[in-house]
């Protein structure tokens, strides 16, 4: 286990991505998952299997929704209304009142790039009691 004080200032972190590399100027970028937030993600399914368990439902209405996080971090990417921010895009189970995913985004991400992909995914974190699926979203998606 690796521990130790990371200084945010630093331009290199030890756990920065490799997918990092790929990022083009001006373009929307969404690096893949690193083993650590695969990690969560397998923890938040057994999180949301431990609650469907313990009151089980067999419908799941999925709001999927992005929002602007404003930021002051000078390396932040600039969003749509002009200022500097990440994107980052929830999906939330409405009946058991739980995050079914999330993905972190960078401020220029637009709120429709790769929806569909993150609904798949999303998907995948139900448990397979659940047998009737709705979906809100804005109409960016």
């Amino acid at each position: 286990m690796q521990t130790g004080i990371i200084n945010s200032s630093e331009q290199t972190l030890p756990f920065k991505y490799e997918a990092e590399k790929k990022r083009e100027e001006g373009k929307a970028f969404i690096p893949s998952s690193n083993e650590y937030l695969c990690k969560f993600a397998d923890l938040n399914s057994e999180l949301i299997n431990f609650a469907n368990k313990n009151r089980p439902v067999k419908c799941a209405t999925l709001d999927m929704d992005a929002i602007l996080s404003e930021t002051f971090k000078q390396s932040a990417l600039f969003c749509y209304k002009g200022y500097r921010s990440y994107h980052p895009f929830n999906v939330r189970w409405f009946e058991q009142d739980l995050l079914l995913h999330t993905e972190f985004r960078d401020g220029n991400v637009p709120a429709g790039h790769q929806q569909l992909r993150i609904l798949k995914e999303s998907l995948e974190h139900l448990p397979g009691s659940v047998e009737e699926v709705y979906v809100r979203s804005d109409t960016a998606g």
